[in-house]
């Protein structure tokens, strides 16, 4: 599990006792961490593409006779993937908000 989704469910859930949930809470409490799994893996996966196209940059800009509109397509997605990273975080985010709300 990402240190992000960790974190997050450390501060928002770490203190519920799973003795006294009910089968539903549990079965919301499993939901939300293996949904953590898939933010992961999409994390990663995210974060590998965002190194490859940082070392695209870089080896276009060292590159004197680059064409500046694909330094720049590189750049958008670069953009792209930063804010699909932002995005499968903040539907993690809003998931285990409402995980908490229900479970408190």
């Amino acid at each position: 599990m990402s240190e992000y989704c960790s974190a997050l469910i450390d501060s928002r859930l770490g203190g519920i006792d799973r003795t006294t949930l009910t089968e539903a809470d549990r079965t919301l409490l499993d939901l939300v961490h293996s949904q953590s799994w898939t933010v992961d893996g999409r994390e990663k996966a995210l974060t590998q593409e965002l190194d490859r196209l940082s070392v695209e940059i870089d080896r276009l800009r060292e590159n004197p006779d680059h064409d500046p509109r694909t330094l720049g397509h590189v750049a958008a997605q670069a953009a792209a993937a930063q804010n699909q990273l932002y995005q499968a975080r903040q539907a993690f985010r809003v998931i285990v908000g409402t995980a908490a709300t229900i479970l408190r």
